[in-house]
């Protein structure tokens, strides 16, 4: 076990994984994420011209290689989140807004509605991403289909968590 973790891809891997962990738990600015990552380049390439010139390896090399590896993990995460996104439908939402939804996925139905997943194509006119849970009563429409376009003027409600204790979170669900 310690021979592997001597083994330089291994070690990478493990700061780029403890990286993805942090970013996901604790939000990190993505303002300040390129110039880090910019930075941390720099350092590297002055500390491997430096490691290549005296043909040893560097203490600081491994460092600051290891930090890059973090830093590349929480932007990778921070990347990839979508109420990061300026076009996120979150950003656009107005008391009485115009909404174009596109049904996704249809989900299993409870007891007084019909469950679907779908994407926000546009608010007013703007062009949006991301994905909404659209509960529709069992007796106002008739079922709805897979891509079915959906033109509605409603306000997003926030979802109910569950009424007991460790059923199913929905909404925990949706925010991964």
């Amino acid at each position: 076990m310690i021979k592997v973790l001597q083994f330089v891809p291994v070690q990478i891997t493990v700061f780029l994984i403890l990286g993805i962990f942090v970013g996901y738990h604790n939000p990190f600015l993505e303002i300040f994420l390129p110039f880090i990552l910019i930075g941390l380049l720099f350092l590297l390439a002055i500390q491997y011209w430096r490691s290549n010139k005296s043909f040893n390896r560097s203490l600081w090399f491994n460092i600051t290689t290891y930090l890059l590896s973090f830093f590349l993990g929480i932007s990778t995460i921070t990347i990839h989140n979508d109420l990061n996104n300026t076009n996120h439908y979150s950003h656009f939402i107005t008391g009485d807004a115009t909404i174009v939804l596109v049904v996704e996925k249809e989900l299993k139905s409870g007891n007084y509605y019909d469950k679907y997943e779908a994407s926000v194509i546009n608010i007013d006119d703007k062009s949006t991403i991301g994905t909404v849970l659209l509960n529709v009563q069992k007796d106002s429409l008739e079922k709805l289909k897979v891509d079915d376009k959906l033109y509605l003027k409603s306000v997003f409600k926030e979802l109910i968590p569950p009424m007991n204790p460790y059923y199913f979170d929905y909404k925990e669900y949706l925010k991964k």
